[in-house]
């Protein structure tokens, strides 16, 4: 049936909660994230959720603070205004 192949992929694969940087103002300063990456990470959270505009002047700091509290990154991505 359709629910049992729905089930068979489903087998297997994991949900994992992600926080928002979003309103979070240590998100704004990177010299505040790795406090707040390993307080993020400590909420059980397997990754962070950020702008790129937040973070595209720091890249190898966030990949090494994320790597450093094994956290991933889902990249939002904005497709209007003048910076994209």
């Amino acid at each position: 049936s359709e629910g049992e192949s729905a089930a068979k992929k489903a087998k297997g694969m994991q949900l994992k909660m992600v926080k928002t940087l979003w309103g979070m103002e240590e998100a704004g300063d990177p010299t505040k994230w790795d406090d707040m990456f390993a307080s993020i990470k400590a909420k059980g959270y397997a990754g962070i959720e950020a702008i790129t505009l937040g973070w595209r002047g720091n890249v190898d700091l966030l990949v090494e603070l994320l790597n450093k509290h094994g956290l991933a990154l889902v990249c939002q991505i904005h497709t209007t205004g003048g910076d994209l």
